[in-house]
């Protein structure tokens, strides 16, 4: 009995030192999966910039990561335009004030490409993000008298009057500023959402006029249409950024 007594102390310390063994080899093995893991990663996103593949740099164990990515979408607007406009009759030699409504189909075409700097404040999925935005996003838009007009004593038709052009397109570089989250939902599997602004400046525009129209209308009224366009379009200098995304992390 006082033999056991004694070599209990050796067997619990003999024991003690097997499992700190243990926790330190299980702890080494998951530092070498971990640091074994590939910092790179690839993704489709789907928001507002449109929809695109992004290629990821970031290493779980660091504060900073890098993306970069190609997005693009497209569609259509149908709308009615309406206006008065002073138009001149050349025959009479008058100036009248006329009703303009317009059937307006317009498209909206963007595309971008992106790079980011990632920080990760808590070495977790959380990220602050900023990064530059190169983009060829255009808005273009033309319509046409929906029936003939007539002015004084000259009745023109739809295909006499022409038609009305518009064109804005943004500036080459935009800044962007936002918040992020990507986490794993299966083994490299991840998805990932991006909440910021982009700040795209004033957009350059146009108005022009093809056909009869431009003989009609007068050049003050062109450029009061080309002015309230611009405004209009002004107001529009920052754009809200959502995306949503799934990838896979080698």
């Amino acid at each position: 009995m006082k033999l056991l007594f004694r070599l209990a102390p050796a067997a619990c310390v003999l024991a003690l030192s097997a499992a700190g063994h243990s926790v330190s080899a299980r702890a080494q093995s998951t530092q070498e999966t971990t640091s074994s893991e590939s910092p790179f990663g690839a993704s489709i996103r789907l928001g507002t910039l449109g929809i695109g593949p992004e290629l990821e740099y970031h290493n779980a164990n660091s504060h900073f990561g890098a993306r970069a990515d190609f997005d693009t979408f497209n569609f259509g607007i149908d709308d009615v335009y309406t206006a008065k406009l002073n138009v001149v009759d050349h025959f009479l030699g008058r100036t009248f004030e006329q009703g303009i409504h317009s059937p307006l189909n317009a498209n909206y075409k963007t595309m971008n490409g992106s790079l980011y700097g990632d920080w990760y404040p808590w070495k977790t999925g959380f990220r602050v993000t900023v990064g530059l935005t190169f983009n060829k996003d255009t808005l273009t838009g033309s319509g046409v008298s929906s029936s003939p007009l007539s002015f004084g004593r000259t009745t023109y038709s739809v295909s006499q009057l022409g038609s009305v052009h518009a064109e804005a397109h943004q500036g080459l570089v935009n800044p962007y500023v936002g918040i992020g989250y990507s986490t794993e939902v299966l083994p490299h599997v991840t998805v990932s959402g991006d909440l910021g602004m982009l700040y795209t400046g004033a957009m350059h525009s146009d108005v022009t006029l093809s056909g009869g129209v431009s003989d009609l209308v007068e050049q003050s009224d062109l450029n009061k249409v080309r002015r309230d366009f611009q405004h209009e379009i002004h107001s529009y200098q920052y754009y809200p950024v959502l995306m949503l995304g799934a990838g896979y992390h080698f």
